[in-house]
């Protein structure tokens, strides 16, 4: 990761950019990055021969790898403004977005299908539920591994894009905090990631019980993002003035971006790694 933005927009206010843009928002969503993820087989394409689950096969199918230019980070509560966003980087600038939200419902997916297959057992009074225990264990593995899909993610994208909403963010008199643990996660990583790429894993979500109803569990994370570039109506508006309408080289536009913020040094590491083309 080379660069990570602090966004703060209105629904609005994007609507204002893509009207700036002559862009009309038809639920954009890149067919590329789409298909990778319309492959996920059964559990059975998966077993070694002593009936273990080959996790690296699995994270490859469920959570490949994917082309594109900038990661968001967001609440899946701003999931119609984080698309909207992303239409504008696309159509304005050529830039195509990986949005994390997207990640975590094929997560949820696959706890669902090992659960089913995995941690079901027969109670003389329900019939079939989930063992508890059983449960725990399948949802520590499947955080894990995507909370390692994550970290490549990130690690692999130059560009993070974090939405500050209220959605994401509670603000008190002494500091921020969020109620997600994965957007927790992922600003963690940007610190560490920034400095030299640790590998590092936090697990945090809890899944709602399929069997009964309980109270709902929040827990608050504090989350340090003074060292995210700020991203307002005032910057994207001036960064979509510097670029050309009819220009669309995503990485070109990304530089671009950067001459805005002067304190930022423009180094060889973007050019050592490998770049994507559009």
């Amino acid at each position: 990761m080379y660069r990570a933005f602090n966004v703060k927009i209105t629904e609005n206010e994007i609507d204002d950019l893509l009207k700036n843009s002559n862009q009309l928002y038809d639920n954009f969503f890149d067919i590329d990055i789409s298909n990778k993820f319309n492959i996920q087989r059964s559990l059975e394409n998966f077993l070694l021969p002593n009936n273990a689950i080959d996790v690296q096969s699995l994270e490859q199918d469920w959570f490949p790898s994917v082309d594109a230019h900038v990661f968001i980070s967001h609440s899946h509560k701003d999931i119609g403004l984080v698309e909207k966003f992303e239409h504008w980087l696309y159509q304005r600038f050529g830039i195509k977005s990986f949005v994390d939200s997207r990640v975590w419902g094929y997560a949820n997916e696959l706890l669902k299908k090992i659960d089913d297959e995995y941690c079901v057992k027969q109670d003389t009074y329900y019939g079939l539920i989930y063992d508890y225990e059983k449960r725990n264990i399948s949802t520590s593995h499947v955080h894990m591994i995507l909370a390692t899909a994550l970290l490549k993610m990130i690690d692999k994208m130059d560009y993070v894009f974090f939405f500050n909403t209220p959605n994401s963010l509670s603000t008190n008199n002494i500091r921020q905090m969020t109620y997600s643990p994965w957007i927790y996660y992922e600003l963690l990583l940007l610190n560490f990631i920034r400095k030299n790429s640790p590998r590092k894993f936090v697990e945090g979500e809890m899944r709602k019980s399929f069997s009964i109803e309980s109270k709902k569990l929040t827990m608050a994370f504090p989350v340090d993002i003074k060292n995210l570039y700020k991203l307002s109506m005032t910057e994207l508006s001036r960064w979509e003035m510097d670029v050309p309408s009819d220009e669309k080289y995503p990485n070109s536009a990304l530089m671009k971006l950067n001459l805005l913020f002067p304190d930022i040094k423009l180094t060889d590491n973007l050019s050592k790694r490998g770049r994507i083309y559009g």
